[in-house]
């Protein structure tokens, strides 16, 4: 489906108009280090808080509800997907797995912690 303005787009031509849209999406609160960014294979697909909410108005939606997971929140969600992918990586012997994932844990820790955040969008299809 695309990113998260992609996303918008097709909810938007199924929806009703006064048609309700949940969606959670991922933002920057803060620019991500050039090493982040290496992490993530060199892409940048997200935004900032503001303008996440900014594309949800431009793709015509009314915002009726947004909020931000806490830090403990994401760190728990972080936590747990390195846990899963760890325990089958090990389970499969899979060395390489098993050292992207230590890879990827480490730069949350030490980059994504304070540069990523998650946002929970309850919008409404405006009516045109």
């Amino acid at each position: 489906m695309g990113g998260y303005r992609q996303t918008l787009q097709y909810c938007s031509d199924v929806l009703s108009d006064a048609g309700r849209l949940l969606v959670g999406t991922i933002f920057w609160k803060k620019e991500p280090t050039a090493q982040y960014l290496e992490l993530m294979a060199g892409e940048n697909p997200h935004v900032d808080y503001l303008t996440t909410v900014d594309i949800a108005i431009e793709e015509g939606f009314i915002p009726l509800y947004l909020c931000r997971s806490s830090e403990d929140e994401w760190d728990d969600f972080e936590g747990r997907h390195a846990y899963k992918r760890y325990l089958a990586a090990m389970q499969s012997d899979d060395q390489i797995a098993f050292k992207r994932i230590h890879e990827w844990q480490r730069g949350y820790l030490k980059w994504g912690h304070q540069t990523m955040g998650f946002g929970f969008f309850l919008l409404e299809k405006h009516a045109h």
